[in-house]
């Protein structure tokens, strides 16, 4: 009798779990709600810190202190906190195009100037699969003093641009993964109906 009521409430506690789990992922995490300001420091070379919006209320916080703070089939922004970088990844092939806008809402974003964002550390790549002709520069920004113009060929460090950018895709790829709803709720689904039938068994 003792085991059959401790089965039971194993299986109450662990569906509590499960739909606990999806009310956080629909939410808390993946709202796009940006509120108050927050201060980012400023690069290497700059003084003093950057006050933007507080994103990571309405961003969703992935390993290590990593937002994703858009996404699309044209690129994708991240920012890194330990290192306070916001890594940029083109995924279209008109990469001229798709700078241009996701410059705007990078500055909508973070509801900051121009001038406030050249201050932020940013890397933007190109990732060979999209475009081998612009993979391995670390571009930045184009209104930015350190931008560098799509039709510039740059001959120095290319191949450690090279492998950052291969890293920094690939991060973001792996991390998408995890990232997802459905996919998030698949799996723990999955680790529920396995402790359902481990304890069943019992």
């Amino acid at each position: 009798m003792f085991n059959k009521n401790k089965r039971k409430l194993t299986i109450i506690i662990l569906i509590i779990s499960f739909f606990a789990l999806l009310f956080t992922l629909s939410g808390g995490l993946f709202s796009r709600q940006f509120g108050k300001k927050f201060e980012i420091p400023a690069k290497e070379g700059e003084d003093g810190m950057i006050k933007v919006n507080d994103f990571r209320k309405g961003s969703e916080k992935l390993l290590y202190g990593m937002y994703f703070l858009d996404e699309n089939q044209n690129y994708t922004i991240t920012y890194y906190v330990p290192g306070n970088l916001f890594g940029i990844t083109i995924n279209n092939s008109e990469v001229k195009k798709t700078r241009s806008r996701l410059e705007k809402d990078l500055l909508k974003i973070l509801g900051i100037t121009k001038s406030d964002a050249c201050k932020l550390k940013v890397s933007m790549f190109v990732p060979a699969y999209v475009n081998e002709q612009y993979a391995g520069t670390n571009y930045g920004l184009s209104f930015c003093p350190d931008g560098i113009p799509f039709d510039q060929t740059v001959s120095g460090g290319q191949a450690e641009n090279s492998s950052a950018s291969q890293s920094l895709s690939l991060l973001q790829k792996l991390i998408n993964i995890f990232k997802n709803p459905l996919t998030v709720a698949l799996g723990a689904a999955l680790i529920i109906v396995a402790g359902i039938v481990l304890f069943a068994r019992r």
